[in-house]
Parts: C-alpha cells; sequence; structure tokens
C-alpha cells in the first residue's frame, strides 16, 4: 500500500467513525426527544384534568354558596 493509499484509508476511517458517532448522537437525541414528547404530552393532560377540578370547584361554588 503506498503512502497515498494508506493516507486515503486513514481519512475513510476517520470519517466512518465520525459518521457512526453522528448517527449514535442522532439516536440517542431521537430517544430524548421522544421522552420529553411523552413527559410533555402527561403534563398536558395533568394540567387538563387540574383545569377541570378547579372549574367544577367554581360551578360547585356558585350553585351552593355558602350562607352568609
Amino acid at each position: 500500500m503506498t503512502e497515498a493509499q494508506l493516507a486515503a484509508f486513514n481519512e475513510l476511517a476517520a470519517a466512518a467513525k465520525q459518521e457512526d458517532e453522528a448517527q449514535r448522537a442522532y439516536e440517542e437525541a431521537s430517544t430524548a426527544l421522544e421522552l420529553a414528547l411523552t413527559a410533555l404530552g402527561g403534563a398536558r393532560i395533568e394540567r387538563s384534568r387540574a383545569q377541570e377540578k378547579l372549574l367544577q370547584s367554581a360551578r360547585s361554588t356558585n350553585e351552593n354558596p355558602a350562607p352568609h
């Protein structure tokens, strides 16, 4: 193998390693995004439930005002 071939081979190996690292980073980021979206969806559901409880409580208070 000539010096030029060896240099090209080393460059190819380095590029392949860089690509593998980028692919791993992409997969990790994709998983993190999925988890974040799931958490966001769950938080929105909880907020919606809390808002509904508050609304029901307000309705109940308006329907049955405390005696003065």
